[in-house]
């Protein structure tokens, strides 16, 4: 934890995210990185805000979010905006 840390450390802190378009992926994304080294940090699990959401980190330590958001869509040039009929 951060308060764990001592004076002279320092926290650094990167995650990456991949978002795909569909809920089961998750969990084979997930099987698949841990089949290949990785350490689950967060089990895919249901989240608060309606999407569904895990974490592993990388033989280097790089953690990463593997997310399905059904409230949002990506635009032609990759940004993520809200969907307009989500609510």
């Amino acid at each position: 934890m951060v308060s764990d840390l001592d004076q002279g450390d320092r926290l650094e802190i990167l995650a990456l995210s991949f978002y795909p378009d569909a809920l089961l992926i998750i969990v084979e994304i997930v099987k698949c990185a841990t089949s290949a080294g990785a350490r689950v940090v967060k089990a895919p699990q249901e989240t608060f805000w309606g999407g569904f959401s895990g974490y592993v980190a990388d033989l280097d330590g790089h953690y990463w979010e593997v997310a399905w958001r059904p409230m949002f869509e990506f635009t032609e040039n990759g940004d993520m905006r809200f969907k307009e009929d989500a609510t």
